[in-house]
């Protein structure tokens, strides 16, 4: 809370931290984290990526995958989409409790 604190603990200007997630797996097989929502997401989409190329599964439509670093600053893929989109759908994850 302060830099006397900070020091105290080993950290210096330019150091790199991090949060501790917490992550624990249950027993059922449940990942529970913080910091997760935008990773679940790109993995449910990858996922379904990966099991449309091994089903060969064909689109009836042209479908686009679009993965966004940029959320946070106001500037990701809601602020891009081409005018000739007809339709938008975005996957995002909100935490429970």
């Amino acid at each position: 809370s302060n830099e006397k604190e900070t020091r105290a603990l080993g950290i210096e200007v330019g150091d790199f931290i991090s949060f501790d997630p917490r992550t624990v797996v249950t027993d059922t097989g449940f990942i529970k984290s913080r910091h997760l929502d935008d990773k679940v997401s790109a993995a449910i989409l990858l996922n379904l990526l990966r099991i449309y190329k091994k089903e060969k599964i064909e689109l009836p439509v042209t479908t686009h995958f679009a993965f966004s670093v940029f959320e946070e600053v106001g500037h990701g893929a809601n602020s891009n989409i081409p005018a000739q989109v007809v339709e938008y759908l975005a996957v995002d994850m909100g935490a429970m409790g």
